[in-house]
């Protein structure tokens, strides 16, 4: 056999192998479906509450954003991995899924303003028909809905926290201490976070991409508008900065 018909040869199998593995995969998905079609049900009602507002434009972009889905795939996953660990009655199961259907579609839906697209899955993407401020925004509301905290009030407590950080590392003056907490708490109500949920938070900081060598690091304050980067804390230190930040 010659060399080009070897390769005309290795792309017949290849397309064949994908072929097999497509049917496979939808096959697999099928399965799913099934098993879990009744919390799916449900899954898709609460998505369909929690669509509703008293802005007209919101359900409208969300209904259409929502319809225009595709196999559903990430709260399926959720539903069966609940499943596998017990998780089998109950709402908690199906609160899960359809969080992570929000936030997998709000984040689609800001991917698409970024680049500019005009289709999403085979239809038309919301930033083609409504133009990108609102895309944005609607994105803006599914997120909020897939989580129990906006994105900014986390930002905010987070500056908050890094503040009381400076303070104490960065020699961060009082008054400009003070002036970055009551700007932020006029516009932000702090976060209900409990002192047990203290350990939880430290742990999760452990993920955060600007840690080294096992490390938490953080961005602070010499002053307002001077930044410094790649500061290492104590782990001790930022448990009391948490507690600090819990309302009294």
């Amino acid at each position: 056999m010659s060399a080009q018909a070897s390769r005309v040869q290795d792309i017949d199998d290849l397309e064949v192998t994908k072929s097999v593995k497509s049917r496979d995969v939808t096959q697999a998905v099928n399965r799913l479906t099934a098993l879990v079609a009744d919390d799916m049900e449900r899954v898709n009602a609460t998505i369909i509450e929690n669509m509703q507002s008293d802005v007209a434009l919101i359900p409208q972009l969300a209904g259409y954003l929502i319809a225009s889905g595709g196999k559903r795939l990430r709260p399926l996953l959720t539903l069966a991995s609940a499943r596998l660990c017990g998780l089998t009655t109950g709402d908690e199961a199906v609160h899960l899924a359809a969080s992570v259907e929000f936030i997998h579609t709000a984040t689609l839906l800001h991917d698409d303003v970024v680049d500019d697209s005009n289709e999403s899955q085979g239809f038309f993407s919301l930033n083609a028909i409504w133009k990108n401020k609102i895309a944005v925004l609607v994105g803006d509301y599914l997120l909020q809905k897939g989580l129990p905290i906006l994105h900014g009030e986390a930002i905010a407590a987070g500056m908050l926290i890094e503040a009381e950080l400076s303070k104490q590392y960065c020699q961060l003056p009082e008054q400009e201490f003070e002036e970055i907490v009551i700007q932020i708490d006029k516009v932000f109500t702090r976060l209900p976070i409990l002192e047990e949920n203290i350990d939880d938070i430290l742990e999760w900081l452990k993920f955060d991409k600007k840690n080294k060598g096992g490390e938490l690091r953080f961005s602070l304050l010499e002053k307002i508008g001077q930044g410094v980067f790649d500061i290492s804390i104590a782990v001790s230190v930022i448990k009391t900065a948490l507690l600090n930040y819990i309302p009294k």
